[in-house]
């Protein structure tokens, strides 16, 4: 089963490799990876959890000196991407984990995707889609 989630104390603290951040939805996680080995490692430990992961937060491309947000473009294909995986009658009884390798800039802009997803897919506010982060 997929480890207890950050916690309360998670309010305050970095983000932390290999530790699971659900989401507004409860069955979409959020987790940072140190490498492609970790990655291996945490699919091969949790069988029944689907792990997916996307370009679009580490391929931002900086207007002047900055890291993000993406632009709208690419938020309307993250939201297509996971609301296929979300709706997908073989993974309807699965968690899901999104993960994205654990650089501050990848973490933000993983962060501001998946709350875009949860406001424009998944109907939440604002503040309830960030609440879990």
């Amino acid at each position: 089963s997929i480890p207890p989630p950050a916690g309360p104390e998670a309010e305050t603290a970095e983000y932390r490799p290999g530790v699971f951040y659900p989401t507004a939805t409860r069955r979409l996680w959020f987790t940072t990876h140190v490498s492609d080995a970790h990655t291996e490692r945490e699919i091969n430990r949790l069988p029944s959890t689907f792990f997916f992961s996307s370009t679009i937060p580490e391929n931002y491309q900086a207007f002047c000196d900055d890291f993000g947000p993406v632009d709208i473009g690419q938020v309307v294909c993250f939201v297509r991407e996971v609301q296929k995986r979300m709706s997908n009658p073989a993974m309807r009884k699965r968690l899901l984990v999104f993960y994205t390798y654990d650089h501050p800039h990848c973490v933000t802009n993983s962060v501001f995707l998946l709350c875009a997803y949860l406001v424009l897919a998944e109907g939440f506010s604002p503040a309830e889609a960030y609440e879990s982060f």
